[in-house]
């Protein structure tokens, strides 16, 4: 089945200019140059992938994001023409997946656009479907996890980290191990952004449990899940 992308682009020729070359790629593209268009359609429609511009009228992508992020953990690549790491670590911080300055190559999008889709494949592992530790509860194929009984609403990369540290609890994960592991060795030189999805899967856990330790950072070293059971 081809992977259906939302395009949220207000510039017309750059817009349908995507739209064309993901077209030749193979995937099932809908175009949109409206946010307020764009975001009924999330609503009523699903979707595999946004491509979402930073920089739009009526509405910008990171006040869509926010509003998306209510209802939806679907994919987020940002498409900036922003240079500043503040800014886009912003992106990361709200539930963006990725990012990618303008001007970029189509190719280059494609590349990070398979990253994603390698990444939230419902893993095919035997034995991989439900991992349980303490009052965490993840379900692999469905990217889902349930902390003391309550949902936790994570992106993507935010359930593979997890995923990676539970599995293993104990083992000290440098930031470049844990970019390669999630993201791949083409993100290596990421690092920083790792720090990012720990503050959310932190902040995440303990609006469900205050008293949340497990998650901790070993300084000058990296992350790790304590093993307290």
């Amino acid at each position: 089945m081809r992977e259906k992308v939302l395009i949220v682009e207000d510039e017309q020729i750059l817009l349908h200019s995507i739209a064309e070359y993901l077209t030749g790629e193979g995937y099932n593209v809908v175009p949109e140059s409206s946010p307020i268009r764009a975001l009924i359609r999330i609503e009523q429609e699903n979707y595999d992938l946004i491509l979402l511009d930073w920089m739009m009228p009526e509405l910008t992508g990171i006040e869509l994001l926010k509003k998306l992020r209510k209802f939806s953990e679907v994919p987020v690549i940002f498409l900036t023409a922003r240079g500043d790491e503040v800014e886009k670590l912003l992106g990361l911080e709200l539930g963006a997946d990725d990012y990618i300055t303008k001007p970029f190559s189509y190719r280059e999008l494609v590349t990070r656009m398979r990253v994603i889709f390698r990444r939230t494949k419902p893993s095919t592992e035997p034995g991989s479907a439900t991992v349980v530790y303490g009052e965490l509860i993840l379900y692999v194929d469905q990217h889902q996890a349930i902390l003391a009984g309550n949902k936790l609403n994570l992106t993507q990369t935010e359930f593979k980290i997890l995923s990676l540290l539970v599995q293993k609890p104990g083992r000290v994960w440098s930031r470049a191990q844990l970019v390669e592991s999630v993201l791949g060795a083409e993100y290596l030189g990421y690092e920083r952004s790792i720090d990012t999805h720990i503050f959310n899967l932190r902040k995440k856990c303990k609006e469900i449990q205050p008293n949340f330790q497990s998650l901790r950072t070993v300084f000058g070293v990296g992350y790790t899940w304590e093993d307290r059971v």
